[in-house]
């Protein structure tokens, strides 16, 4: 039975088919997704080096193979015949004899035995050493991951600043790399990599320059490092262009290469005041590296909004940092000045779900969490906001596969492992349940929510013993909580501690606020009342449940309370004649 392959390694093989058809374009494409889940792969940089189409760039894929391999001889032979690194004297054939056995020693260097696709996969790169040797080049590959504070000051308005620069608006995205044609699923893991949804390039300065053309569309497929050599030799040739430092301030930034962005930023200001985006990245630059800039930052912004008063960008951050501030209010005001200028971006809808969540404004919230969702699922941080915002609205249920998705990447956020424990339950999953709050008490012991949910999936699952246990501790921390008070009666309820739980179910009362708190206290009342052979106290504490309104009272708690009145209720017999 043939070998199952993972959708890597077909992604892996259209890729060298795109190399031995001279596809370099499509190669480069498929590659660079493979090198954002994996960068310490030596086979993907072997084959990259043959992708890319200068000097420099195969120099620096050769490099970064042999980072991850230090003994890979093909990356050293490579390099050698590149001028890269010194000719490798420990190998025992001359140079120009290394260079026509490169493909033989990849041959022999395949592994023996059964030919799986992986060993055909090796056998392939004979491909990428001839290409290197014909003149392929570095390729600068540098990825950001889950990151979704950072964000290119990248804008859709028409500038207005100075007369001493000429800009254009262009509606070409800057960030994320053409997605190629990929024959089958495309994996998650790949889906979501970069969750940054690209914005178009705020200035376009008509530069005659061959190096900044060549940044721009290095930055257009997030080839970082070569961008900044593009936009380094494009600054030497144009020094008074504000631009081609902000560009290289930005890449350095996204490389969290503070200091060289800091310096860029300064320079592009510099060389122009009244240059709008060097503030916007530079405000973003403070919060980065010092969150308690945020005042600092704020100023920024607005002066960024000064000079451009059309500045889309600016505007969704100086909302940003409203919300942050807990000032949904304001924050819709900035938003919807921003989506007069643009009603089509998702960070937008983002930035507004957010702002409709801290007002109150749930449904709102939710429709544009789905907006922006629908706009771009690859934007990571929505999936945790569209949760939210659904559990706001009371659907629960519905944010488990969207918890799912985001704590695949963001594993560390407690609050939405919480969520997702609480979906698993409501969903009826209680095993699962218990797996995510186990995890969440191993990363936060003191966690009062974690507890008192373990604590209630317990019950759920029949352990009343570690529910009384969890629902004790949690009930230590806060004894004005009704779910934790409420769930020692149920626990007590299950070990036959009956006097107990009838006590507990007394202040259980005094804490409920709404009508569902109520209908907690008598449904549980009844049952207790039911174990003591109090049959009216039974029977009021179920027909005081039925008086309550049926919403949010569970169908099977209904169900159960008309079954048990009419055990408990006996007709009277007519009288006989």
């Amino acid at each position: 039975m043939p070998e199952e392959r993972t959708p890597e390694e077909k992604m892996l093989d259209e890729a060298q088919a795109a190399l031995e058809n001279g596809d370099k374009g499509r190669a480069r494409d498929l590659l660079t997704r493979l090198i954002k889940t994996n960068r310490d792969n030596v086979q993907f940089w072997l084959l990259m080096s043959a992708s890319v189409e200068t000097h420099k760039e195969r120099i620096f894929c050769l490099n970064e193979a042999l980072r991850v391999d230090p003994h890979s001889q093909l990356a050293r032979l490579g390099l050698g015949a590149l001028g890269g690194r010194p000719l490798d004297e420990t190998l025992a054939v001359p140079l120009a004899f290394q260079k026509r056995n490169w493909e033989a020693a990849l041959f022999n260097a395949a592994p023996q035995g059964k030919r799986t696709r992986r060993a055909l996969i090796q056998v392939g790169l004979a491909i990428v050493v001839l290409a290197v040797i014909v003149g392929v080049v570095t390729l600068a590959i540098f990825f950001r991951r889950g990151a979704p504070a950072i964000k290119l000051g990248f804008g859709y308005s028409t500038p207005t600043v100075g007369p001493s620069v000429t800009f254009e608006a262009t509606s070409s995205p800057v960030v994320r790399s053409v997605t190629p044609t990929f024959i089958g699923p495309t994996p998650l893991s790949m889906l979501l990599a970069d969750p940054y949804t690209p914005t178009p390039l705020y200035v376009n300065t008509p530069h005659n320059l061959e190096d900044y053309n060549r940044g721009l569309k290095m930055m257009k497929d997030g080839n970082w490092p070569l961008a900044i050599i593009s936009f380094q030799n494009a600054a030497a040739a144009a020094p008074a262009s504000p631009d081609l430092f902000y560009y290289m301030a930005e890449i350095y930034r996204n490389l969290k290469k503070y200091p060289e962005a800091s310096q860029n930023y300064e320079k592009s200001i510099q060389v122009n005041p009244n240059f709008a985006p060097a503030y916007l990245g530079r405000a973003l630059l403070k919060l980065e590296t010092n969150p308690k800039q945020a005042d600092a930052a704020r100023a920024d912004v607005e002066k960024a909004i000064s000079l451009d008063p059309s500045y889309f960008d600016a505007y969704l951050e100086l909302a940003s940092l409203k919300i942050a501030a807990k000032d949904g209010k304001e924050a819709l005001t900035d938003l919807a000045t921003a989506a007069d200028l643009n009603s089509a971006s998702a960070l937008l809808y983002y930035e507004r779900a957010q702002a409709q969540l801290l007002t109150g404004a749930t449904a709102q919230a939710l429709t544009d969490a789905r907006q922006s969702m629908q706009l771009d699922r690859t934007f990571l941080p929505i999936y945790r906001v569209l949760s939210e915002a659904l559990r706001a609205e009371g659907q629960v249920n519905q944010t488990q596969g969207l918890l799912e998705t985001y704590t695949q990447y963001v594993p560390d956020d407690t609050q939405a492992l919480l969520w997702l424990g609480e979906a698993y339950a409501k969903n009826g999953n209680l095993q699962a349940a218990k797996t995510i709050l186990d995890q969440v008490l191993k990363m936060d012991a003191a966690s009062f929510d974690a507890r008192l949910q373990r604590g209630l999936v317990e019950l759920d699952l029949g352990d009343a013993k570690s529910a009384a246990d969890d629902l004790s501790l949690a009930w230590q921390t806060n004894p004005n909580s009704f779910p934790a008070t409420l769930g020692r009666a149920r626990a007590s309820l299950l070990t036959s501690g009956l006097a107990g739980a009838n006590n507990l179910l007394d202040a259980a009362q005094r804490l409920a606020q709404t009508d569902q708190d109520m209908a907690g206290v008598y449904y549980y009342r009844a049952q207790v009342m039911e174990a003591l052979k109090n049959g009216p106290a039974a029977i009021l504490a179920w027909q005081n449940l039925l008086k309550l309104p049926p919403t949010g009272i569970p169908a099977d708690w209904l169900t159960t309370t008309s079954q048990h009145l009419q055990t408990l209720i006996t007709p009277t017999p007519s009288p006989t004649r």
